[in-house]
């Protein structure tokens, strides 16, 4: 398994688990949080990284490894990471719904928000993002573009080259 999640009852108990961890690279996601309703750990043995993320079990928690950057999201945000330091991070004004991976695009990675498409190549870099006035309730890939289906109604195209 490339991606190991253990859940603690508490952020404290979590903290003093990443206190006696003598990984490479310790890092602790989401301090910033107001409330916070889940706290787990996410080990990455492959890259030496051990992450601590605070939830406020708004926003989807979803971790991809891709080549050698991991992209995490969580609460209305995307932090991607590699050789252990945040290389970017992206905060939405909605929650974050889930990761998706394009057929013949390989180099690139999107982060789905409940109002907002951001795209990234696999290095973690942000090619572009679209933000939504209306709540992207499923979507679909036809060739080169992202099909968002909307929350009132219709549809919208983003080509995604």
């Amino acid at each position: 398994m490339d991606i190991e999640y253990i859940s603690f009852d508490s952020g404290s108990e979590l903290k003093e688990y990443l206190r006696r961890q003598t990984t490479d690279h310790v890092l602790l996601l989401g301090e910033d949080g107001i409330v916070i309703n889940s706290a787990a750990a996410i080990i990455v043995e492959k890259m030496h990284l051990i992450i601590g993320l605070l939830s406020d079990g708004v926003g989807f928690q979803e971790c991809q490894l891709v080549e050698d950057t991991l992209f995490v999201g969580y609460n209305n945000k995307v932090v991607c990471i590699r050789n252990g330091q945040i290389i970017s991070k992206v905060t939405s004004d909605s929650p974050f719904d889930e990761f998706v991976r394009i057929p013949n695009h390989d180099d690139l990675i999107v982060a789905m928000f409940q109002l907002q498409v951001t795209c990234f190549t696999v290095r973690g870099v942000l090619r572009w993002q679209y933000y939504i006035n209306d709540i992207i309730s499923d979507y679909e890939i036809q060739y080169d573009k992202l099909i968002l289906h909307l929350f009132e109604g219709g549809e919208m195209a983003i080509g995604i080259i």
